[in-house]
């Protein structure tokens, strides 16, 4: 039968199943309609352009609230809709500036004036430094091959360094000596330790000691240690470390190599070659500090090392305390340097509850400009506003003036305009305030108003039309009319019903109906319904929507399909398939079950639900379709018999997609069957083989003993193939003689083969019996062709396995052999 000779027979099975129903639809939808209610449909009828049924409460509530709204919305849009907000979150933000151009002018004075005044320091070094040379206690080619060559200078240095560390009122001081190219040597991968001194003072505002006793030696030759009388840090060194860590840190390198490249570098002022270092460690201690420092450079333009201080990040601190910046500490100071004029800061310095949120593990942090305001993103995309002042510490057009220092100061929005938010909470909790007030006070007047109207509409709301209203007297006139049309309708909508249920008794047409109302907790039955479902009970005013529900829920096991949305009016159908009962003793009324259109079969279940005590069987079954039209309050169904047309149904269904004469997969259904497991792939067909079989002896049994002897022994095959693969294998006869057998979902090649295997063996055992008496054995010739080994394309396994049988069939013949690739 062609595809589209079967798509014309499921067409007209449809159609047969639509216009045996067409009676029984047309029944619900009127009953559906009656149901859902005379009385609004007729009041629309009389009156189709009455305006929408809104309770008497909102009708004087509603303008009531609309007056209240109105008031709050012309004082919220006075408040909000000025510049009031923006003119206090602009005033924060002022006050945030001026505290931060206040320490921006302190800090900057610091580090100018005081931090980075070592002009008479270098001088005084540099004079000592040439009578050194001139009387030759030292030698610049030398200088800085060890300790030893530079001690003359150290010794007569290392006072100086200590008066540069109290005047000046920093932590720390260092003299560093070198007279080499130090760019030179990183290229040649060279580091060496240099020769110097490094003094440190962890207080500079506390009283200087006349001993040095609060001062601590981290590098510096032992000679000198012996002769200043100051304490050594716990990892002091004789000579600054540079060559374990393979790096020479810019406090050093900097300002060393600029005055080293530079032409003359002995007629620029030594502040115009001063260098101020980020962030950095001069030590092997965890102490962050930042550095100032300057080439030291002869009358004759020979540079020879670094002199520096450096201010200890702690010390820092307290010079810059961020608990001045907002209240409760919320602010925090950012320190920090900018190398490109592209928002990106360098740290020296946070001090303030931000760290964690703009630094991290980071050394930088991006400034983005919103119009006038900077803005810094942290990691939980927050948006820290900043205040940015530029620190003026080097002169134009001199080596480092690219580096542009900045003090910010940073706090997240809901810091920064905490006192403009609390301002809008209070006006807001008043406007909520003022809205509750007028809607409470609306709604107690409203409700005066209208409660003998609501008194009713309790009424109503508590009835229950399935056994009847009768509504309570208000005294209001035109209130106790409507009351009496009520019941009135009450009653003519069970006139309705019963008129309804006795046409549909009335029908030849095996069909039932009922209703379920959530509201009223009612459900409706027609008297045909437990008889279709073989329910040996009665139809009861008391049945609840629960008891209904679990009748309902007891069908499941028969389920059989759902479909939901099957028209327009987004109804739902189901197909129960039930036993039908043959009871051993007939209905007291003579009356006995039609078993037209049934179908045989050897079901052992029985429909749950109440049984009468007669002894009952299963032999046959029924097929059931409700049609459910639920609006969420209340379920309208349709229950049909369909018997006949799903029997016809299914008995197309199978003759389209199995052979006639052995009853196995055709090769239309086997195509299809292929097609859906290879669209599925690898994680359904894991390891699978094919097998293409050919009869090698149907043309000997045709001609021998007839063609219906061939016909058994392709039963016999068939039935062979299907009974020795495991039930999951697909089996199909492709053409006269020719079968495919596909083994798929297996793990590995060996447990296919095994299967396999198998296969052979009951081939090896089967046989036709002859009309002479003897017994000839199924013989074929068969090729395998693996997946994915192979191939992953079916029909490249198919060309594969097809080689492979025909290979067989011209050699030897009688055996299985896999396919081999030339």
């Amino acid at each position: 039968m062609s595809e589209d000779e079967n798509r014309s027979t499921d067409e007209k099975t449809d159609e047969n199943t639509e216009k045996t129903a067409s009676v029984a639809q047309r029944i619900l939808r009127k009953f559906a309609k009656k149901k859902k209610g005379d009385t609004e449909r007729t009041r629309e009828t009389k009156n189709p352009n009455a305006p929408k049924n809104i309770p008497v409460l909102l009708k004087l509530l509603l303008p009531m609230i609309l007056l209240v709204s109105a008031e709050v919305a012309i004082f919220a849009g006075m408040i909000f809709g000025g510049d009031l907000i923006s003119y206090m979150e602009q005033n924060e933000k002022t006050i945030l500036k001026e505290r931060v151009i206040n320490r921006k002018s302190y800090l900057e004075r610091k580090m100018i004036l005081r931090w980075s005044d070592v002009s008479d320091t270098v001088s005084s070094i540099n004079g000592i430094t040439s009578d050194l040379l001139h009387i030759g206690k030292i030698s610049l080619n030398t200088l800085d091959d060890g300790s030893a060559e530079a001690l003359p200078l150290l010794r007569r240095s290392a006072p100086l360094l200590i008066d540069l560390m109290r005047n000046n009122e920093v932590t720390g001081a260092f003299l560093i000596l070198n007279t080499d190219d130090l760019r030179e040597s990183e290229n040649q991968g060279i580091y060496n330790d240099k020769p110097g001194i490094y003094i440190r003072d962890y207080d500079p505002d506390a009283h200087p000691s006349d001993r040095n006793e609060d001062l601590i030696l981290k590098y510096a030759p032992a000679e000198i240690v012996k002769t200043l009388n100051i304490s050594l840090g716990r990892l002091w060194e004789p000579q600054f470390s540079f060559r374990e860590k393979r790096e020479y840190d810019d406090y050093f390198y900097e300002p060393y190599q600029t005055a080293f490249e530079m032409q003359n570098p002995q007629k620029m002022a030594v502040s115009d070659l001063g260098y101020w270092s980020l962030s950095h460690r001069l030590d092997r201690e965890d102490k962050d500090v930042i550095s100032y420092s300057v080439p030291l450079v002869l009358p004759t333009g020979r540079v020879y090392g670094v002199l520096g201080v450096d201010l200890t990040i702690d010390y820092l601190k307290t010079l810059i305390p961020s608990r001045e910046l907002l209240n409760g500490n919320a602010g925090s100071y950012l320190l920090g340097a900018e190398n490109e004029d592209d928002g990106v800061f360098y740290r020296a310095m946070v001090n303030g509850p931000l760290y964690n949120q703009v630094l991290k593990e980071n050394d930088s942090w991006t400034i983005d400009w919103d119009g006038d305001d900077a803005l810094i993103e942290n990691g939980q995309g927050k948006k820290i506003y900043c205040d940015v002042e530029y620190l003026n510490l080097y002169n134009s057009n001199t080596p480092f003036s690219n580096q542009r220092w900045a003090l910010i100061g940073a706090a997240e929005t809901k810091d920064l305009f905490i006192f403009s938010d609390r301002v809008i909470q209070v006006l807001i909790r008043a406007l909520l305030l003022m809205m509750g007030v007028g809607i409470a006070g609306g709604t107690l007047i409203s409700s005066m108003i209208s409660h003998p109207i609501a008194h009713l509409t309790r009424n109503v709301q508590r009835a229950r039309p399935s056994v009847g209203i009768q509504f309570d007297r208000t005294g209001i006139r035109e209130i106790d009319l409507l009351a009496e049309r009520l019941e009135d309708l009450n009653q003519e909508m069970f006139y309705e019903a019963e008129r309804i249920a006795h046409i549909i008794n009335m029908t030849s047409v095996p069909i039932a109906l009922f209703e379920t109302n959530r509201e009223e907790n009612s459900v409706f039955l027609t008297d045909k319904f437990f008889e279709m479902f073989e329910m040996d009970r009665e139809i009861s005013e008391d049945l609840t929507i629960q008891e209904f529900e679990k009748i309902i829920k007891d069908l499941e096991p028969y389920r059989r399909n759902s479909r939901q949305y099957i028209d327009e009016k987004k109804r739902q159908e189901r197909i129960y398939k039930i036993p039908v009962l043959q009871r051993e003793e007939s209905e007291k009324d003579g009356e006995s079950k039609a078993e037209t259109g049934t179908e045989k079969s050897t079901e052992k279940s029985s429909v749950k639900g109440e049984q009468k005590e007669n002894s009952v069987s299963p032999v046959s079954v029924r097929y059931i379709r409700m049609t459910l039209s639920d609006d969420g309050n209340r379920c309208i169904g349709l229950v049909e018999d369909v018997t006949d047309t799903t029997l016809e149904r299914k008995s197309i269904e199978f003759e389209r997609d199995h052979d006639l004469l052995t009853g196995i997969l055709n090769r239309r259904a086997f195509l299809r069957k292929m097609q859906q497991l290879f669209d599925q792939g690898e994680p359904v067909l894991k390891t699978a083989a094919l097998l293409m079989i050919d009869m090698d002896e149907l043309k000997f049994v045709n001609d021998t003993y007839g063609h219906e002897f061939g016909d058994r022994y392709l039963k016999t095959a068939a039935h062979c193939f299907q009974s020795s693969v495991p039930e999951e294998s697909v089996v199909s006869r492709q053409s006269g003689d020719e079968f495919q057998i596909f083994l798929y979902g297996y793990e590995t090649e060996e447990e296919v083969r095994e299967k396999i295997e198998i296969l052979k063996e009951k081939i090896r055992e089967a046989s036709l019996d002859l009309p002479d008496g003897r017994k000839l054995s199924l013989r074929l010739s068969g090729g395998v062709a693996w997946y994915p080994k192979d191939s992953t394309e079916y029909e490249q396994l198919r060309i594969y396995s097809d080689s492979a049988m025909y290979e067989v069939k011209h050699s030897t013949k009688g055996a299985i052999k896999d396919y081999k690739k030339a």
